[in-house]
């Protein structure tokens, strides 16, 4: 059978298995930094952490890393030739449609490596941008939403850029005269040319969590418990996880896929206190905060180490949401807390002219079926419906 010829391709459901498909005929990147300025961004991005005292102080995590530039995206890249165009689509307000829309009088783009230790920056030619509509968000579109109005800036790709990863960072000068900048990680792979015979890597129930979340029959068989320094034998902890990503980035596929169930997030129901465990008392993360927070950052941060482009799709154990102790109001809905960190939750790409995927979320329930309740106490949850 051609595998060439299949068009579409269904990111959805759960696989308990790392793989390298062939298709007949996947040191830290910048993170993303909204900011603002007087001065025309220089390409130099700098990343100042977060202090944090041991004990009851809340761990420093950065819940919100898509802000203006939401597409291409970290887990929704664009796969683009030397010399194609991209478009850029760059919301100023960040979904707060209360606010005027803002005029921007020019923008300026350029492309970072994402990864290694001599960076390489690539200055991107804007070729316009006009007032618009997402064509990457469901939330975003005008049937939806007729204020969701948003900037279509369209670069064109260098022809000499090398074939690499690249952080994008998008900047907006306004009519006062401040620039404010975006970027987004791994956002944009360069490449020579599409391959006719491509391949792709599949992950899915990656379960990023260490043995502080431990449960009744659970394996913490290389799941050391996180820390700040990135180590080759362990990356930040997740040593399954970092060994995964060393076969991805030595086997080097043209992208990836990532299906779904990053984190565990079924042992605390409201903020734990890290601090209890010794591996974590004296660090950042020594402090309170969510199970969902902790795990889901620390998945974000592994997988910065990834060479090639990754387009992800939730799980059920990313999708769950969070009541008051007596179940009669939301806290937080995790699912739409995934838009802040890695994209929409439905959307497709293409891998050249013959390819097309689609990217479904197969748990769109509502709030009160997803939440979770205890299965026993302080031991294990569950969410409110399963299947």
């Amino acid at each position: 059978m051609n595998m060439n010829r299949i068009r579409q391709g269904i990111l959805a459901g759960f696989l308990a298995i790392v793989c390298l498909l062939p298709i007949s005929g996947w040191a830290g990147a910048a993170s993303q930094i909204p900011a603002t300025s007087s001065e025309a961004p220089s390409g130099e991005l700098n990343v100042v952490a977060d202090a944090s005292s041991p004990g009851e102080a809340p761990v420093p995590i950065d819940r919100n890393r898509i802000n203006q530039v939401i597409y291409p995206s970290f887990g929704n890249p664009a796969i683009l030739r030397c010399g194609d165009q991209l478009t850029i689509e760059f919301d100023p307000r960040d979904q707060n449609w209360s606010l005027p829309f803002p005029v921007y009088q020019e923008f300026s783009a350029f492309l970072r490596t994402s990864n290694g230790s001599f960076p390489l920056t690539k200055t991107l030619r804007v070729d316009g941008f006009t007032i618009g509509y997402s064509a990457q968000w469901p939330e975003y579109a005008q049937a939806r939403n007729t204020n969701a109005r948003i900037y279509l800036v369209k670069v064109a790709v260098p022809a000499d850029v090398p074939s690499d990863l690249y952080d994008l960072t998008l900047s907006g000068k306004g009519q006062d005269g401040v620039w404010l900048l975006d970027s987004q990680p791994h956002a944009v792979s360069v490449v020579a040319q599409f391959k006719q015979d491509y391949t792709f890597c599949q992950m899915t129930d990656i379960h990023v969590w260490g043995p502080e979340a431990k449960y009744p029959g659970a394996s913490t068989q290389d799941k050391n418990y996180r820390h700040t320094d990135y180590r080759e034998t362990d990356g930040y902890g997740a040593a399954y996880y970092h060994k995964a990503i060393e076969q991805v980035n030595l086997t080097k596929p043209d992208f990836a896929v990532f299906t779904g169930d990053y984190d565990f997030s079924q042992k605390w129901l409201y903020k734990q206190n890290y601090a209890e465990y010794s591996a974590y008392r004296d660090t950042i993360y020594g402090g309170r905060t969510y199970e969902p927070y902790f795990e889901m950052d620390w998945f974000y941060q592994e997988t910065l180490k990834l060479d090639v482009p990754v387009f992800m799709t939730l799980g059920n154990h990313d999708s769950y949401s969070r009541y008051n102790l007596f179940n009669t109001k939301l806290e937080e809905d995790y699912m739409n807390s995934w838009r802040n960190l890695f994209g929409p939750q439905y959307f497709s790409f293409d891998y050249g002219p013959d390819a097309h995927f689609l990217a479904l979320n197969s748990n769109d329930w509502s709030s009160s079926q997803r939440n979770l309740h205890w299965a026993i106490p302080n031991v294990i949850l569950v969410p409110g419906k399963w299947q």
